[in-house]
């Protein structure tokens, strides 16, 4: 579906929002996440991209060692941010009536991450 979106990007976006972006589904997933990390750094080398050249934190994003424990930790957090997401979107349609374009501004991004 194609919508307009205003969002501007975040100079301090973190690494986890990026990758899970790239990941999408696979990101809830250990095994798919460092499997489709793996695919992604291949093809990135294939195109002849430095990652550092993308986005400077990239820069040790494909080091095998680190795979595993960037996919448990991002587990972890997707699961907490929708968590706490979820809470903050159930109070906010409790107050359906009362709601601003404000209150869309300030939660654009986080939805952009849940679609993802």
């Amino acid at each position: 579906r194609a919508v307009k979106r205003n969002v501007k990007a975040d100079k301090d976006l973190e690494e986890e929002h990026i990758v899970a972006l790239i990941l999408k589904e696979d990101a809830k997933d250990e095994g798919k996440c460092q499997k489709k990390m793996k695919e992604y750094c291949e093809a990135l080398k294939k195109v002849k991209v430095e990652l550092k050249q993308i986005y400077e934190k990239f820069e040790n994003f494909c080091d095998d060692g680190k795979m595993k424990t960037k996919c448990q930790k991002l587990k972890t957090s997707v699961q907490n941010k929708c968590t706490e997401f979820k809470g903050k979107l159930d109070k906010i349609l409790k107050q359906a009536s009362g709601l601003t374009d404000e209150n869309c501004k300030e939660n654009e991004q986080q939805c952009l991450f849940l679609e993802g």
